[in-house]
């Protein structure tokens, strides 16, 4: 077998490395001479199907400088191969500089080295993978194999002591990850999957602060049981393609107890959910909403759920298409709605926004600074009752561009721009279907209301 490095290579001076071979099967040759890659910084390897392994015991001792280690895609059965002959006595591999590594999408592997072995990643900060791979990583099947199913010779947090970020595509048995691998970790994020078993494993990340779930469905969301105080106070939380998330909403969900402490929440490409809907106090500390790319939201908040978000500074939601309002109607009207922390507003890509709230609410922002209104083609007023934003002076039409409006007072200057077709979003095309009904009603009844966008370049019918 042909290795891409033969025994005649040294490259003692290189420092990235980025292979992309369909048809290799092996990397380095096995006896290559000590400090032939002693520089290397950075190792990438992806979509090598043929590939068996990454390197041999020899160059995976000699990486002293080597600090992000990715393997995507690969045929691999084992990281680091056996060469010639297994050792009789347990091999210790220890990387002292690799602050990242990925291991994904690498379903043939059996194991990090075939022989007994412990492998210590002192410099590791955030690893991807998953839950079978992880095993493999830190070696946990073998430290138990020396000691013959008893207490491992190394502990977890001997093996990982500086990981803060684990990232795991599938969780598999969570029940066999050693209990103190996690106590150091920050932000876990998982994709895929079902909560059923999530919780009891989180409780151990006693210092986590951001949870992040992509492609999760909550439908059969386990309740609460016993004390939830054992939980962390997950500070951040981010849901990503996520399905049924009505359910978390419910006062008996373990996510509701992690909501009562979040400060920011991020939910993007979550296409069925409608809008916050949360008891009084489950977001009473949350600083930072964003919301993107939801395709089912009409509205954000209702005027009850928006009055208890009394710490809230930030609120940005793009790309959600049928969105007309951000806050919606509870049917009492001429109630004063104080928003008395917020700093920060953007409104990006909405293209069916009317207006904030098109309802006779009425809103004081006492601290609002900052807002962005950006492609948002129907917006015609912010709010139908009275408006009062003493610390707003100019509206924002972009996020990238310095250009501002204004014009006496919000309301105002939205109805201006709405008038004269420009500032607020710069429809260099435009959609007029059933998609968009009121696209269409405007059309028919005039179209030199469309036609006058200064910025059209493009229709689509």
């Amino acid at each position: 077998m042909h290795a891409l490095f033969s025994e005649k290579v040294a490259v003692p001076s290189l420092e990235d490395m980025e292979i992309n071979l369909s048809n290799v099967k092996m990397i380095f040759y096995n006896d290559l001479a000590p400090g032939s890659f002693k520089n290397l910084r950075k190792i990438n390897v992806w979509g090598c199907g043929s590939l068996k392994n990454l390197f041999p015991a020899s160059i995976a001792k000699d990486l002293p400088q080597l600090e992000h280690l990715s393997i995507t895609d690969c045929g691999v059965e084992e990281i680091v191969s056996k060469g010639d002959g297994v050792e009789e006595q347990p091999v210790r591999f220890e990387f002292p500089q690799v602050s990242y590594l990925g291991v994904t999408g690498v379903e043939k592997l059996k194991c990090f080295y075939e022989g007994q072995h412990t492998i210590v990643w002192p410099m590791l900060k955030k690893l991807k993978t998953d839950g079978s791979a992880l095993l493999k990583i830190v070696a946990w099947e073998h430290l138990r194999l020396i000691q013959g199913n008893e207490e491992p010779v190394l502990l977890g947090e001997e093996v990982i002591p500086k990981l803060e970020e684990l990232e795991l595509r599938t969780s598999g048995d969570m029940d066999q990850f050693p209990p103190d691998l996690f106590q150091h970790i920050k932000v876990f994020a998982l994709s895929g999957g079902s909560p059923f078993s999530l919780f009891p494993f989180v409780r151990r990340f006693y210092n986590l602060e951001r949870l992040e779930f992509s492609y999760f469905d909550f439908k059969h969301i386990v309740p609460c049981k016993g004390d939830a105080g054992t939980l962390p106070p997950i500070r951040n939380l981010k849901l990503v393609s996520a399905r049924n998330l009505k359910h978390i909403w419910r006062k008996d969900s373990e996510l509701d107890h992690i909501l009562s402490n979040l400060q920011t929440l991020t939910v993007e490409d979550c296409d069925d959910w409608i809008n916050i809907r949360v008891f009084s106090s489950s977001l009473q500390n949350l600083t930072i909403l964003n919301v993107s790319f939801c395709e089912m939201m009409t509205n954000l908040v209702t005027p009850s759920v928006l009055k208890n978000l009394v710490q809230l500074t930030t609120i940005k939601v793009e790309n959600c298409t049928k969105m007309t309002e951000i806050v919606g109607n509870e049917g009492e009207c001429h109630q004063t709605i104080v928003v008395s922390k917020l700093k920060c507003l953007h409104l990006c890509n909405l293209k069916r926004l009317t207006s904030f709230c098109p309802w006779y609410y009425n809103f004081e922002f006492p601290c609002l600074a900052e807002l962005v209104v950006e492609h948002c083609p129907w917006l015609k007023i912010f709010s139908e009752g009275v408006l009062s934003t003493p610390q707003l002076q100019r509206i924002k039409r972009s996020r990238y561009d310095e250009k501002w409006s204004w014009t006496s007072d919000l309301n105002t200057t939205i109805q201006q721009l709405y008038t004269e077709k420009d500032g607020l979003y710069f429809p260099y095309d435009f959609n007029i279907s059933d998609t968009f009904p009121e696209s269409m009603e405007i059309w028919t009844r005039n179209p030199q209301e469309i036609l006058g966008f200064k910025n059209l370049s493009s229709m689509q019918f």
